[in-house]
């Protein structure tokens, strides 16, 4: 849960894979975000898969993309600008997952929930310039309506309301006794928490 900018896109060409690259390290540089660069061997199969470990899971194998990682910090979600060697967009994980773009483009996403409204607007005017300048295909649905309106209120509106929302679920499991019967099955527990949440949720 949180608010969500979702987004996906085709290049105009593939050659300009390493020009929104190179762009998008310097804008970066120029707002003090961090970036993390892909530019492996697209000749190559795409081999890549998920392989859990202790810290979660890890993207072992070939993984045929080029392009660039953004960290905004600030309590933002990483963004995703990795091409395939058609110069779709498409996010390490879902290569991982799905592996290359076969018929509908896939989405991307960064929650900007916990991050200062001013990264939600800076990210949806950075994807405004680079669709004009970039982009055959470039959709964004943004949950936030400042990508559709423009309107800072309506976004302030919408991520105090979900804070709220986020706050009240966080409230209602912390005093539930969910874990009082070592005999409940993990399909009881999570039933008895979805019920939970839903009688919290009609409430507000």
């Amino acid at each position: 849960m949180g608010l969500s900018i979702h987004y996906r896109g085709r290049l105009k060409t593939p050659e300009l894979i390493s020009l929104i690259t190179d762009e998008l390290v310097d804008i970066c540089l120029s707002l003090g975000w961090e970036t993390s660069l892909l530019d492996e061997d697209f000749s190559m199969e795409n081999t890549s898969e998920l392989v859990p470990t202790e810290k979660g899971v890890k993207i072992t194998g070939h993984l045929p993309l080029k392009g660039v990682g953004i960290a905004p910090g600030e309590g933002s979600e990483g963004v995703s600008f990795f091409f395939d060697r058609d110069g779709n967009l498409i996010a390490p994980l879902t290569m991982a997952i799905s592996g290359t773009v076969k018929g509908e483009l896939p989405w991307a996403a960064v929650k900007t929930q916990s991050a200062p409204l001013d990264i939600h607007i800076t990210l949806i005017k950075l994807f405004r310039y680079l669709k004009k300048k970039y982009f055959e295909i470039f959709e964004v649905s943004d949950e936030g309506s400042y990508w559709e309106t423009g309107d800072e209120v309506l976004l302030r509106k919408k991520i105090e309301f979900l804070a709220g929302k986020i706050n009240a679920v966080g409230k209602t499991l912390s005093e539930a006794d969910l874990g009082s019967d070592p005999d409940i099955s993990p399909h009881e527990l999570a039933d008895r928490i979805e019920e939970l949440l839903r009688e919290r949720w009609d409430e507000l």
